[in-house]
């Protein structure tokens, strides 16, 4: 009778100790995948303020017809490193750093005359490896 008792508490111990395993994996495995879609998602947000770096940029060239240093937004800062400037063609690098992202944009961008009015054209803008 004592045996039985014990086969029956053994049992339950290793089916409960077993549940907990499988529990603690599905969980592991859940947090593992929000991390990944969460970072993915940062790194999408970085890319787009990336963008919005290289519009102000854009901007500042068809004001100024110059690529600022910096431009610093409330919640990051844009770097620009100008790698070509003459009148009327422009080569720069965009840098975002937000948050734990580092995103670099290439940026190349010309003048065309249209007539009476020149246009400023953005000729590629790609993310670049560093």
């Amino acid at each position: 009778m004592k045996n039985r008792g014990f086969i029956a508490i053994t049992t339950v111990l290793i089916i409960g100790f077993i549940l907990v395993l499988l529990g603690t994996s599905v969980t592991l495995a859940s947090i593992n995948s929000l991390q990944i879609a969460l970072s993915d998602n940062q790194k999408t947000q970085a890319n787009y303020l990336a963008l919005s770096c290289v519009e102000a940029a854009l901007w500042n060239i068809n004001q100024t017809k110059q690529v600022p240093t910096t431009h610093v937004f409330p919640e990051f800062t844009c770097t620009y490193i100008t790698t070509i400037q003459t009148n009327t063609d422009w080569t720069f690098t965009t840098t975002v750093n937000w948050q734990t992202f580092y995103t670099t944009l290439e940026t190349k961008a010309h003048f065309v005359n249209n007539g009476n009015t020149y246009l400023l054209k953005v000729d590629y803008i790609n993310e670049k490896s560093i």
